[in-house]
């Protein structure tokens, strides 16, 4: 009887082309998403005392935030690991229990999937934390799922694999 239950279960993210996990654990699906971007500063550089020309060199690199728009999860950690935002900037006023900044930041999978639900491409996104979190319970009244408007991430990098 249970595994009758669970092969009719139908997967909580299917229909949405961008699935966040963290350490092997589906958290959330969304529909849309901002570019993966890094910009990298361009420093001007030039040589001894030639007055005249420069080269430009690279330096550091910044990322942009990477904004998730209209999801769901159905994950009790997704929502706890989103909320410390709350409960970090609340600390200093003793209003809520303070979070380490250690906790805020957690490695996440940030998947691609195209029409067919095949997976095209994989992102790890390193040390996340979230700046914006947007969610209002689903209208249905007897789901367990929590809607998601807007999930806004700033990240150290991230790498393709």
């Amino acid at each position: 009887m249970q595994t009758q239950l669970a092969a009719r279960r139908p997967i909580p993210h299917a229909n949405f082309r961008f699935r966040l996990a963290c350490a092997g654990e589906y958290w959330a699906g969304f529909s849309k998403m901002s570019g993966l971007m890094q910009d990298p500063q361009l420093i001007d550089h030039r040589s001894g005392a030639d007055p005249v020309s420069h080269c430009r060199v690279f330096g550091q690199s910044e990322m942009a935030a990477v904004t998730l728009d209209r999801g769901v999860t159905h994950s009790k950690a997704f929502a706890r690991w989103a909320n410390t935002v709350w409960y970090h900037a609340r600390a200093g006023a003793g209003i809520a229990p303070g979070v380490s900044p250690i906790e805020l930041r957690c490695d996440l999978d940030l998947e691609l999937y195209n029409e067919a639900g095949q997976q095209v491409m994989r992102y790890r996104l390193t040390r996340c934390w979230p700046t914006e979190f947007e969610a209002y319970p689903e209208p249905d009244g007897t789901g367990h799922a929590v809607v998601i408007d807007r999930l806004v991430l700033q990240c150290e990098g991230w790498e393709n694999g």
